[in-house]
C-alpha cells in the first residue's frame, strides 16, 4: 500500500501525532489543480483521526452529492486504514461489516500516516468522471502533504 508519511510536531511534547492544517490545505490545493487540469469539478475532504474535517473544498459546479461522497470515502479509508477502493474484499469476508454505517468501497479515499506510521487522518475525493481518477487525486493529496 502506498501512503504518505507526514512529519508533525506538536506544541505539547507528549501529544500524539496529528495531521497539520497547513499540510491538509496543500493536499486540497493539489487536488483542485489536478481537477482544473482535467476540466473536472470535484469535492475534497481531509479529516483527522477523530473524523473531524480539517480542510475541504467544493468546486463551483460539482454535483451536490460529491461533497458527501468525498466525506464517506475519507471516513471509510480512516476506519479501515487503507484506500476505500480496497475495502470490498474485507466486506465480503466479514459480511457483518456491511452493517457499519457510512462505509463505502468506492475508490477515492486514502489514509494518511505519520512518519511514525500512526494513522493521523484521511482524504476523500469525489466528482471526477470515474472513481479511479478520484483515487489518483486522493493519493496526490497524500503525497503532496507528505512532501511539504
Amino acid at each position: 500500500m502506498i501512503c504518505g508519511l507526514i512529519s508533525s510536531t506538536s506544541v505539547l511534547s507528549n501529544s500524539r501525532d496529528f495531521l497539520p492544517y497547513k499540510q491538509a490545505v496543500l493536499g486540497v490545493s493539489a487536488c483542485i489543480d489536478m481537477a482544473i487540469e482535467a476540466k473536472a469539478n470535484v469535492a475534497i475532504v481531509v479529516i483527522d483521526r477523530a473524523d473531524q474535517i480539517i480542510a475541504s473544498a467544493r468546486m463551483d459546479e460539482v454535483l451536490p452529492a460529491a461533497y458527501e461522497g468525498a466525506g464517506l470515502k475519507a471516513y471509510s479509508a480512516l476506519n479501515f486504514f487503507q484506500p476505500s477502493g480496497s475495502i470490498a474484499p474485507i466486506m465480503e469476508s466479514f459480511p457483518a461489516f456491511k452493517d457499519i454505517p457510512r462505509i463505502v468501497t468506492i475508490p477515492g479515499g486514502h489514509p494518511v500516516f505519520s512518519s511514525n506510521n500512526a494513522l493521523i487522518g484521511s482524504v476523500g475525493v469525489a466528482g471526477f468522471p470515474n472513481a479511479q481518477q478520484d483515487a489518483a487525486c486522493a493519493l496526490l493529496a497524500v503525497t503532496t502533504m507528505a512532501e511539504s
